[in-house]
């Protein structure tokens, strides 16, 4: 017998973990469809549960601006749950860049600014995520980071230093497509919201 048969999956220790840090009763099921959609969000390239309270996700943020796609980065963010749903929110929530989409040799980040949560300023949105993790609801914190780190000032000058600063990066179709259904991620994130208030009898 492997002795790999007795190793949970990620997916398994994903619903565990959710399972431990949601009061509410959810059923599996609901945490099951969060982690399989998690895993196909624009960008997402790996999702996994370390040291049983920690969950990993990296992602690339990509920016669409005017029909031209800019890779601004691969971010990797770390959330160790018994700081973010029952301690100190602050110290369990950890962003950082792994490669840098820039092309000009410069170093700063989009929102990196060292005082923000994660290293980040999230403006008027950090009080909104510090929120979503009190309520433990990891599967919309995370998705509203990616969203907020794949954007940038869209002013209508903006291109031309995109360009400079980033390139004009050419993405595989099937990647590109998966970054023109961002609205498909907002209304199904919207969709999990609902279900998860009607669980706990919220209409």
């Amino acid at each position: 017998m492997s002795s790999n048969q007795n190793v949970p999956s990620r997916r398994e220790r994903w619903i565990a973990l959710r399972r431990k840090y949601t009061k509410a009763e959810v059923p599996d099921e609901f945490f099951n469809l969060e982690f399989t959609r998690l895993k196909s969000l624009p960008g997402v390239s790996n999702v996994w549960v370390a040291y049983d309270d920690e969950i990993v996700v990296t992602f690339q943020a990509i920016y669409e601006h005017k029909a031209e796609y800019y890779y601004l980065g691969t971010y990797e963010l770390k959330l160790v749950l018994n700081e973010l749903v029952a301690g100190e929110p602050r110290k369990g929530f950890f962003l950082k860049c792994i490669r840098s989409g820039r092309h000009d040799g410069g170093t700063t980040l989009p929102y990196q600014n060292g005082s923000g949560l994660g290293g980040f300023c999230f403006s008027t949105k950090e009080a909104f995520l510090l929120e979503l993790c009190k309520a433990g609801e990891i599967f919309v914190l995370i998705t509203t980071v990616i969203d907020y780190v794949s954007h940038l000032n869209s002013g209508s000058n903006k291109q031309q230093e995109y360009r400079r600063i980033y390139g004009n990066n050419v993405l595989e179709p099937a990647t590109k497509m998966r970054h023109m259904n961002r609205n498909i991620t907002a209304a199904f994130r919207l969709s999990l919201r609902r279900a998860f208030l009607a669980v706990r009898g919220v209409r």
